[in-house]
């Protein structure tokens, strides 16, 4: 049995994630290919645009077999977070042996490259020394970062994709793990995150909307899907952000930061736009996003130290298959050093402390989602499809 692992967060899932999971295929010649996915909240510190189930479904008729959850702390944490998390859970489960992701070069080689030159200026001082030169004449982190290896004539990713794909592999060097990189090129379609603001502002319909996200949509539904935007959650954030409290003791927010959002928190108006008012050159609107996401979902930095100490994943939950992966689902029983999780019932108890701990705060997030997207339905007078009112009534989706 040949298994091919992929990372995606289909945040939505479209042309260009179908794409990608043929190539996958073609490229591997696997009997099976199993897909890790964000859950409810995604890398860059947003709510998922559709709910999970939604997008997972869309995967499963996409072209995947099986579709996993990434935790919650790894899913909407910094990239290398966010690559440790993802590449552990597929080489946990034992049976996977190559790992596809998506890449802007869609070069294996070029990715690999830029790993090793990515660790080699980690350790060297001259960047460490440039980079602080750069972020002094005002450049962004980002910016800072890449002409300081530029500078030292190494090459560096440009874009978001890229660099995660140059993590995935940090991960599997540094960790010597039994996977085989293959870099999967990206399409022209549409990204993802152009679909998002379309879909938030209203600018799609049945006739402008690309097949895949119609059906996440439900434009072809009595029942529509509910679109979730970080603006929905701007009243529970308002109160997190009230609460008192170290903020400072909350994932990737540090003192100076912590004392921004106190300061500018009179002005506070919503989601992102403070999140707008709070980001600098040092500070990446995305850093900020994620800060924010990481207070109001109470993901503390002494949760992150001990899951990192732990290895980050501790199980992994299913979110659905499609009915012919039961030989797949039956192998992994048997291979995978970690429970597979089909339903939550009982769950928790048979889980060490710490990732009981860390299953339960995913169940109160999604548990925030279902029921922030109800009621952001209810203010706009919409009828949508149901969701489920607690995750333990959440249904696999098998198609």
């Amino acid at each position: 049995m040949r298994v091919t692992g992929a990372i995606m967060e289909c945040n939505p899932f479209h042309e260009g994630h179908a794409w990608f999971l043929k190539k996958a295929r073609e490229e591997t010649g696997c009997d099976y290919l199993v897909s890790v996915m964000s859950g409810s909240y995604v890398q860059r510190g947003e709510p998922a645009v559709f709910d999970k189930s939604v997008r997972a479904r869309a995967l499963l008729e996409g072209g995947a077999d099986l579709v996993l959850e990434i935790p919650l702390v790894c899913a909407c944490s910094a990239a290398p977070v966010f690559a440790e998390g993802a590449v552990r859970l597929l080489a946990l489960l034992g049976l996977p042996d190559t790992l596809c992701f998506g890449s802007e070069a869609g070069d294996t080689d070029q990715v690999l490259a830029w790993r090793r030159d990515l660790a080699e200026s980690e350790k060297d001082p001259s960047f460490h020394q440039a980079f602080r030169s750069f972020l002094q004449q005002g450049l962004s982190f980002p910016a800072a970062r890449q002409r300081a290896m530029e500078a030292l004539g190494r090459s560096v990713p440009l874009t978001p994709n890229d660099l995660l794909a140059a993590e995935y592999c940090r991960v599997l060097a540094e960790e010597g793990l039994p996977l085989r990189p293959l870099a999967i090129p990206r399409t022209r379609a549409e990204s993802a995150s152009s679909l998002r603001e379309r879909l938030r502002d209203g600018g799609l319909s049945p006739g402008t909307c690309p097949a895949a996200v119609r059906r996440q949509a439900g434009f072809d539904s009595d029942l529509p899907s509910c679109v979730l935007s970080p603006d929905d959650f701007s009243g529970q954030l308002l109160q997190a952000l009230l609460s008192g409290g170290d903020l400072s003791s909350f994932l990737d927010v540090s003192g100076d930061l912590s004392a921004r959002i106190r300061r500018l928190l009179p002005e506070y108006v919503s989601f992102s736009s403070f999140a707008d008012l709070v980001k600098t050159r040092n500070l990446t609107r995305t850093r900020v996003m994620r800060s924010l996401l990481h207070i109001l979902l109470e993901i503390r930095e002494e949760d992150h130290r001990a899951l990192k100490e732990a290895g980050y994943i501790g199980y992994a939950r299913v979110l659905g298959f499609r009915r012919e992966a039961a030989p797949l689902l039956k192998a992994l029983s048997e291979s995978s050093r970690i429970p597979l999780l089909t339903k939550l019932a009982g769950a928790p108890e048979k889980l060490p402390p710490l990732f009981r701990e860390d299953l339960e705060r995913s169940i109160r997030a999604d548990f925030l989602y279902t029921r922030t997207a109800a009621l952001a339905a209810a203010g706009k007078g919409l009828r949508t499809a149901s969701l489920p009112r607690t995750e333990y009534e959440r249904k696999l989706v098998i198609l």
